[in-house]
């Protein structure tokens, strides 16, 4: 499956009914929305700046891809997000533990917008960060999944792993079990190249599930995140890249 940069997604949170709207604006990434409209009348996702920009991935030629809407581990039932997901992960979100390798923890709207962003993402590509939910307990405990980068940089266009879990269900294995469940969904269904996988240099944790799934590193791929200003002490990322083929070689026994 090939990138490229050929049309941007920005997902607001409506003002008036409080549901999640994907609307295409540009086809070129970085433009900002049309201005004429009234500041008033626009959602507040607008009104405070929260645009989250995304380049999407050409299709098949002559295919359509259908929605992957959840995948199965041992433990884990990774699916499409739900409304009585928020309150748990707004939780996880402002837990300053679970956030601290991220700028800061985030009020309960601004983890409404990023459900809402996921959505948009699975709305518009069939696959994004599915939600987690134990099989045992039913509980919701995080996101595991393969999104689009969105946003500029020496090994971009590309598709990123992600993952974040609720403190309570750390070291348990879940972030490794799942992050592999969206590896060979990746490359078996997805028909990706590579996938990447990147994070802040001190965030250890995650730098041993990107090892742990089969990852590789080269300092030479170190850079620093364009979205955080200089001088902030999360801006140098390191970058983990799996190929295809070095996939397939894991899979040996």
């Amino acid at each position: 499956m090939v990138l490229r940069e050929c049309r941007a997604v920005v997902v607001m949170v409506d003002k008036r009914q409080g549901h999640f709207a994907s609307v295409l604006l540009r086809r070129i990434m970085g433009l900002k929305p049309d201005s004429a409209s009234n500041a008033s009348s626009r959602p507040v996702a607008w009104r405070v700046g929260w645009l989250y920009w995304c380049p999407l991935m050409s299709r098949y030629t002559g295919e359509s891809m259908e929605p992957i809407l959840k995948l199965d581990s041992a433990r884990l039932l990774m699916r499409q997000w739900r409304d009585d997901d928020l309150p748990a992960f707004a939780a996880m979100c402002r837990d300053p533990q679970v956030m601290r390798y991220f700028p800061e923890p985030l009020s309960r709207l601004e983890s409404a917008a990023m459900i809402g962003r996921l959505r948009g993402h699975f709305a518009e590509l069939g696959f994004g960060f599915w939600a987690l939910e134990r099989k045992d307990t039913g509980e919701f405990i995080g996101f595991t999944g393969l999104h689009v980068v969105g946003f500029k940089a020496p090994f971009t266009p590309a598709v990123e792993i992600g993952w974040r879990l609720a403190r309570e269900h750390w070291g348990l294995g879940f972030a490794s079990e799942a992050a592999w469940t969206a590896l060979g969904c990746g490359f078996e269904r997805l028909k990706l190249d590579e996938i990447v996988s990147f994070t802040a240099v001190s965030n250890e944790p995650s730098q041993k599930v990107m090892q742990a799934i089969g990852m590789q590193y080269d300092e030479s791929d170190d850079f620093d995140h364009p979205n955080l200003p200089d001088g902030h002490p999360l801006k140098p990322h390191v970058l983990y890249r799996i190929s295809r083929e070095q996939w397939l070689n894991t899979l040996k026994p």
